[in-house]
């Protein structure tokens, strides 16, 4: 496939959606209250693999 070929490929292709979509996007005050808590927590990639974060404790307040 010569380069003008690739080119006129590229131009047919469909547009991605926009990375975020301004009528989606949550008000700035958003959340006002609430949080989010972690106590001991771990998490490995696959099950056969050692944790890679381990017995974690923390909050995230809103």
């Amino acid at each position: 496939m010569n380069s003008v070929e690739r080119i006129k490929e590229y131009l047919n292709i469909e547009q991605e959606a926009a990375a975020v979509v301004e009528e989606n996007r949550p008000p700035g005050n958003w959340p006002a209250n609430g949080s989010v808590e972690f106590i001991n927590y771990s998490t490995r990639y696959r099950q056969e693999l050692d944790p890679v974060l381990r017995n974690l404790t923390f909050k995230i307040e809103a």
